[in-house]
């Protein structure tokens, strides 16, 4: 199996930095360009299905890749971002400002603090491994259009890395990394960045 992961191109909420995941910002100009760069790299690729997730984000991109290929979207939550819940759409000025208490819990331990009307890493880390699960079984040529955390996710899982180097990657809106699985584990084939 042969896995794409492509970060959607740059959004408003990239360009205000704030703290987002649920919140369906729209791409800018330059998230529109990398959108039609990432098209023409896609056309060569012998692809089987393509999965966004539900936000317009991803979807405008993966809608041109799919149409290139006569493919149909599959959308998926399970690819979404992390709900960051009551901190969406601040920066983090903001959040330390208006959430100080709560904001420190959670970088003290991002990994079992749950953002009040958000989501728990947990529960996040578990969807993504769960979409993983479905499809390394699989053979062909797979593209995710999804988001930062879900690709360093998505790494963390199928190069068998420890869950606190998630860190370890900057995901470039409008990048894409190829990583093929067989065999049992994965090999990060290419990084387009």
């Amino acid at each position: 199996m042969k896995l794409i992961l492509i970060r959607h191109g740059e959004s408003v909420g990239n360009v205000q930095r704030v703290i987002y995941g649920k919140t369906d910002y729209d791409l800018t100009q330059k998230g529109l360009d990398q959108s039609e760069a990432m098209r023409a790299l896609m056309k060569q690729e012998m692809i089987n299905a393509i999965f966004a997730s539900p936000l317009k984000r991803t979807q405008h991109l993966a809608q041109l890749i799919a149409r290139d290929h006569g493919l149909e979207v599959k959308t998926s939550e399970s690819i979404s971002e992390m709900n960051y819940g009551v901190f969406e759409g601040l920066t983090p000025k903001e959040v330390e400002r208006d959430f100080g208490p709560l904001y420190a819990k959670y970088l003290k331990d991002y990994e079992t603090y749950v953002i009040p009307n958000g989501e728990g890493y947990f529960q996040f880390r578990e969807r993504i491994y769960e979409f993983l699960k479905g499809l390394i079984s699989q053979k062909g040529t797979y593209i995710a259009v999804t988001h930062s955390g879900v690709i360093r996710e998505c790494l963390i899982y199928l190069l068998e890395l420890k869950p606190e180097q998630v860190w370890h990657f900057k995901i470039e809106p409008g990048s894409c990394i190829q990583i093929s699985y067989e065999k049992g584990y994965g090999i990060l084939e290419q990084m387009r960045l």
